[in-house]
């Protein structure tokens, strides 16, 4: 959180829902609020409880199913989900047999550039990619 003016903060919590809804009730309970602050730990103690309802926006889909493999790690773009202000990719990791033993869990790192040349870089293992001011296609 980011204090803004007097009794004002902002920040910002990104959350994956499973599957295609039409809407989604939340409810967000903040027990503390962390400050970004040079110490990082400002807190301010408290109890807000928010309950809300929202419609998801229109959206397309259009399927991909493509990948790519190297020393037997592989990611698929199973497809691609657009709305008016974000793109989401639906994708796939595989790991080979024989790490999966030794490692706890694997990330894959998404980097995608559009015919503009710019580039957007998603937060390991999910999270949102947004675009401003473009009006993407999904051909």
């Amino acid at each position: 959180m980011k204090k803004v003016a007097e009794g004002i903060y902002i920040g910002q919590a990104n959350y994956s829902i499973s599957g295609e809804l039409d809407q989604v009730k939340c409810k967000l309970k903040i027990e503390e609020i962390l400050l970004d602050a040079p110490n990082r730990e400002e807190k301010i103690k408290g109890e807000w409880v928010f309950t809300f309802q929202l419609e998801t926006v229109k959206r397309s889909s259009k399927a991909i199913n493509q990948g790519t493999e190297k020393e037997g790690f592989g990611v698929t773009i199973n497809k691609i989900n657009k709305t008016p202000m974000s793109f989401i990719m639906d994708y796939t990791q595989q790991v080979p047999e024989a790490y999966r033993a030794d490692w706890h869990y694997v990330i894959t790192e998404l980097v995608v550039k559009d015919d503009l040349g710019n580039v957007y870089e998603g937060q390991g293992n999910g999270g949102a990619w947004t675009y401003r001011n473009r009006d993407y296609k999904l051909e």
